[in-house]
C-alpha cells in the first residue's frame, strides 16, 4: 500500500503541464518510465545517450529529450506506450489519461495557431491581370508572345486607366526612349483592335491609346532631338498607320454603336489635336489633314442620339482642324466647311450652336438672378429638366474667363460660309409643343389654384393650341446677342477679353452681310431678346431691352448691345481696337439703312450720348493710352458716325424731330468736340506718331463744328432777347427748328463707306493667341476619361 502511494505522489505536477506539446509528451514519457516495473536489463547507446527498453526496443529517452537531430515522434506516442503496456498500474493509466487530453487540446490550439499565422501572410493582395500583364511590358518584358491571343483577351480586360497612366508619367524621358519599341506595340496593337466586331474591345483599345497618348504628351523631350510620336509609331510606318487610325476613327462615328464608344473616339482625336499646345508643330495633325475626318465628326452632330453628349468635343476638334497653318498652306478642312450647303448638316450644326448658346445663357441667368434659380414650384422643375435634356453639363457651367469653342466655331462657320447666315436667322422655336403644353398648364394652374387638379387638366384640343401660341419664338442670333450681353459685362482679363473680342468679330461679320442685314432690319420679325445689363444706380434703363416690342427689329438689340460695351467697359486699360471694332459695327448698319432708307424707329439719344462719353473718358486718359494706343482712329471713327447721322440722317431717321434732338444734343456737349479739335491739331503740328489721322480727325470734324459755331449765337441771342439766365431745352430745340435755313455744311465723301472685313492680316496674330488658349485649356480639363466598357453596347 505504502508503495502505491510512493508511486502516486508525482501524479499531481502532470496534470498542471499544458505549456506546449512537446513539453507534455516529455512528462508522459518521464511519468511512464517512474510507474514501470525494473526491467531485467537496459542497454544504454553511448553515441546518442537514448535508453532503449529490451523488451519492447521503444526509444524513451529520444522522446523525452526532443533535442535537435532526433527524429520526430508523435506527441502522443509516450501515451500510447503506457496505455499499452500491461503492467501499468490503474494510477498510471489514470495520469497517462489525463495527459493525452491535455495534449490534444495543445495540439488543436496549436494548429490552429499556425494556421491562422498562414492565413495572414497569405493576405498579401493579388494584383489585377491588366496590372501584371502592363508591369511586364513597363519593366521591359513583352508577354504578348506567349499566346497568339494574347491582344485579344487583353482588351476584354476592364481598363485600370490610373495605373496605366502612371505607368508612363512615372517614367523619365529617357527611360520611355529606351521602352519605344514596347509603346510602339501597345499602341499599334491597339490600332488593330478599333476593327473588332466587339464593342467592348473596341473601347478598351480607344481608352488605352487615349491613355498612352495623353501621358506621352506630358513629357517634355527639349534638348533630346526626339519626336515624342515615335513612341506612339515607328517613324517609318506612321502614315500608314495613322491612315489606318483615322479611318477606324471615321467608321466608329459612322457606326451605330453605342454613343459612350463614339464620345472615346472623340476624346481620342482631343488628344491628337491637343498633343502640343502650339497646333502648327503638332505633327499628328499633319496625318489629319491628309485623312478626311470632316463627315464623320459631322455626322455626330446630324445624329440627334448623340448631339448632346458630343457637341462640345466636336466643334473643338472643328475649330483646332479649321486653324491648323490656315495662314501658311491650304487647309482641307476650311476649304471642306467653305463648301457645306447642305441643309441637313448646316441647320444641326446651327442647332447646337442654338442649343448651347441657350444654355450658357440660362446658367449666367440663374448665376446673376439667384432669386430666378431659387424660385420653386412645378414650372422650375419642369424648366430645369428640359434645360438638363438639352445640354451636358459642361456647357452649363461654362466660364466666361475660358476659352469658348463655340464661339470660335460660329466665327468660322459665318466668315467661311455665307449659307450659314441664313441659318443663324433661322426661327427656332425654343421649346417643344408638348414642352410648351406642360408650361403652360403649369402657369394656368399657379394662377388659379383648384381643390380639383383633375379639373384643371387640359382635356381638349384647343387648350393645345393655347400653349402653344405661348411658345416664344427664338433663333441662333437672338440668343448669340443674349449670349454677347453676359461676356460684355464680364471682362475682366486676357481670355474674358478674347471672348468679348470674337463676340464682337461675329457681329461684325453679321453687319457686312447683305442677308443678315435685311434679317435684322425686317419689324416682322418680332423676337424678343434679353439682354443682360449689370444693375448700377447711375445708369438709366435703355428703352425696349428684353421686351418684345411690336415691330421693333432685331437690328434694335445689336444697337442696345453696342451701347451697354462702351458704356460698361470704360477702363484704363480699355482696348481701342474693340471700341473701334464696336463703332464701326453702328456705322456698318447706319450705312445699310441710308443705302436702303429703312427709317427705324429707335431711340438714338442714348447711342449719341454713349458715344460722346467714350470721347470724354478717353480724353481724359489720353496720356495714358496715347503711348500704347492710335486713339485717333477711334476719334475719327466716332466722328464720322455723327457726320453720317449728320448728312444722311433724313434717309434714316424715322422723323425730323431726331433730327432736331441731333444738333440738341451737339449743342449741348459742344465743348467736348472743340477740345477734340484741339488735341487733333497739337498732335498735328508737333509731327506725333499718329500725325496722319490726327489730320482726318481735323478734316473729318469740320461740319460738327460748323453746326456749333452756328447756332451758339443764335441761342445766346434769343437768351439776351427774351432776358433769361439760363435756358431749357425745349427753348434750344425751338432755336435749332427756327435756324436750319442760315445752315451751310460741307458736303463730305464716301461717309457710307467702310474697310470689308479681313482676317488676314489684321487678326492673324488674335487667332493664333485664341487657339492656343482654346488647346492649353482643353488639355487642362480633358483629364483621363475613366470609362465603363461594359456600357459599349452595340
Amino acid at each position: 500500500m505504502m508503495r502505491e502511494m510512493d508511486v502516486r505522489a508525482p501524479e499531481a505536477p502532470l496534470l498542471h503541464v499544458a505549456s506546449s506539446p512537446a513539453a507534455i509528451a516529455a512528462a508522459a514519457a518521464a511519468a511512464a518510465a517512474a510507474t514501470a516495473p525494473p526491467a531485467p536489463s537496459t542497454a544504454t547507446s553511448a553515441s546518442t545517450g537514448t535508453s532503449t527498453n529490451a523488451g519492447t526496443g521503444t526509444a524513451v529517452g529520444a522522446v523525452a529529450a526532443g533535442g535537435p537531430g532526433t527524429p520526430a515522434a508523435s506527441p502522443n506516442a509516450s501515451t500510447t506506450l503506457l496505455l499499452n503496456n500491461s503492467s501499468t498500474t490503474p494510477a498510471a493509466a489514470a495520469a497517462a489519461a489525463a495527459s493525452e487530453a491535455l495534449l490534444a487540446k495543445s495540439t488543436a490550439a496549436a494548429a490552429a495557431a499556425a494556421g491562422k499565422k498562414g492565413r495572414k501572410e497569405s493576405k498579401t493582395p493579388l494584383k489585377e491581370k491588366f496590372v501584371q500583364i502592363y508591369e511586364a511590358f513597363f519593366n521591359g518584358d513583352n508577354p504578348s508572345t506567349a499566346s497568339p491571343h494574347f491582344w485579344d483577351e487583353l482588351f476584354l480586360l476592364k481598363v485600370n486607366a490610373v495605373f496605366l497612366d502612371r505607368c508612363i508619367t512615372s517614367l523619365s524621358e529617357e527611360q520611355l526612349m529606351s521602352l519605344k519599341d514596347i509603346t510602339n506595340l501597345i499602341v499599334c496593337s491597339a490600332i488593330s483592335a478599333l476593327r473588332d466586331d466587339n464593342a467592348i474591345r473596341v473601347a478598351n483599345a480607344l481608352q488605352t491609346l487615349c491613355i498612352v497618348a495623353r501621358a506621352v504628351s506630358t513629357k517634355k523631350f527639349t534638348g533630346l532631338s526626339f519626336d515624342p510620336i515615335q513612341l506612339l509609331v515607328p517613324s517609318e510606318d506612321a502614315s500608314a498607320i495613322f491612315t489606318d487610325l483615322f479611318a477606324s476613327i471615321a467608321s466608329v462615328l459612322s457606326s451605330t454603336l453605342s454613343t459612350q464608344v463614339k464620345a472615346m473616339a472623340l476624346k481620342l482625336l482631343i488628344v491628337f489635336a491637343t498633343f502640343s499646345e502650339g497646333i502648327n508643330s503638332n505633327s499628328i495633325l499633319e496625318h489629319i489633314m491628309r485623312n478626311d475626318l470632316f463627315d464623320a465628326i459631322l455626322q455626330t452632330l446630324v445624329e440627334t442620339s448623340t448631339r448632346e453628349l458630343l457637341a462640345q468635343d466636336s466643334l473643338t476638334l472643328i475649330v483646332i482642324f479649321v486653324n491648323y497653318r490656315k495662314y501658311e498652306v491650304p487647309n482641307p478642312y476650311v476649304k471642306r466647311l467653305s463648301e457645306v450647303h447642305d441643309e441637313l448638316v448646316l441647320n444641326a450644326l446651327g442647332s447646337v450652336m442654338s442649343t448651347m448658346y441657350a444654355s450658357y445663357n440660362r446658367y449666367f441667368d440663374n448665376t446673376t438672378n439667384p432669386a430666378k434659380s431659387s424660385k420653386g414650384g412645378f414650372l422650375s422643375s419642369i424648366t430645369s429638366w428640359f434645360g438638363s435634356t438639352t445640354t451636358s453639363p459642361t456647357t452649363k457651367s461654362w466660364n466666361p474667363e475660358t476659352p469658348c469653342p463655340v464661339l470660335l466655331t460660329l466665327y468660322e462657320a459665318i466668315h467661311l460660309n455665307r449659307n450659314f447666315f441664313s441659318v443663324m436667322c433661322y426661327l427656332d422655336p425654343m421649346l417643344t409643343t408638348d414642352l410648351a403644353v406642360m408650361i403652360a398648364q403649369a402657369k394656368d394652374a399657379k394662377a388659379s389654384p383648384t381643390a380639383n387638379p383633375a379639373a384643371a387638366a387640359p382635356t381638349s384640343a384647343p387648350a393645345a393650341t393655347t400653349a402653344t401660341s405661348t411658345v416664344v419664338p427664338s433663333n441662333l442670333l437672338s440668343r448669340f446677342m443674349t449670349f454677347c450681353s453676359f461676356v460684355f459685362q464680364a471682362i475682366k482679363d486676357e481670355p474674358s477679353i478674347e471672348n468679348a473680342r470674337l463676340c464682337v468679330l461675329i457681329l461684325q461679320c453679321v453687319s457686312e452681310d447683305a442677308y443678315s442685314n435685311a434679317f435684322l432690319h425686317d419689324p416682322s420679325t418680332n423676337i424678343p431678346v434679353s439682354l443682360y445689363r449689370r444693375p448700377t444706380r447711375h445708369k438709366r434703363p435703355l428703352p425696349n431691352v428684353g421686351i418684345s416690342g411690336t415691330g421693333r427689329p432685331l437690328v434694335c438689340s445689336v444697337f442696345d448691345l453696342m451701347i451697354e460695351f462702351m458704356g460698361g467697359n470704360l477702363k484704363r486699360n480699355l482696348s481701342i481696337d474693340l471700341y473701334c471694332k464696336c463703332v464701326g459695327i453702328i456705322h456698318r448698319l447706319l450705312c445699310y439703312e441710308k443705302r436702303s432708307r429703312v427709317r427705324l424707329a429707335y431711340t438714338w439719344k442714348e447711342t449719341w450720348t454713349s458715344l460722346v462719353n467714350v470721347l470724354r473718358f478717353v480724353r481724359s486718359n489720353e496720356t495714358t493710352l496715347i503711348d500704347k494706343h492710335n486713339v485717333f482712329l477711334l476719334y475719327d471713327q466716332i466722328v464720322s458716325v455723327f457726320n453720317l447721322f449728320i448728312t444722311y440722317g433724313d434717309t434714316f431717321l424715322a422723323n425730323p424731330t431726331n433730327y432736331d434732338e441731333l444738333y440738341y444734343e451737339i449743342m449741348r456737349v459742344h465743348e467736348v468736340f472743340h477740345a477734340l479739335y484741339e488735341d487733333a491739331k497739337r498732335h498735328y503740328t508737333s509731327e506725333g506718331e499718329w500725325r496722319d489721322t490726327a489730320r482726318r480727325v481735323m478734316a473729318n470734324i469740320v461740319n460738327i463744328l460748323s453746326i456749333i459755331n452756328h447756332f451758339s449765337p443764335k441761342i445766346e441771342a434769343w437768351t439776351a432777347e427774351n432776358q433769361v439766365a439760363s435756358v431749357t431745352p425745349e427753348q434750344v430745340l425751338a432755336v435749332i427748328k427756327n435756324n436750319y435755313d442760315t445752315l451751310t455744311l460741307k458736303l463730305q465723301d464716301n461717309l457710307d463707306q467702310y474697310d470689308k472685313y479681313a482676317e488676314n492680316p489684321r487678326e492673324v496674330s488674335f487667332f493664333r493667341t485664341a487657339v492656343r488658349h482654346l488647346v492649353v485649356d482643353t488639355r487642362h480639363h480633358h483629364a483621363t476619361t475613366h470609362f465603363d466598357p461594359q456600357e459599349a453596347s452595340i
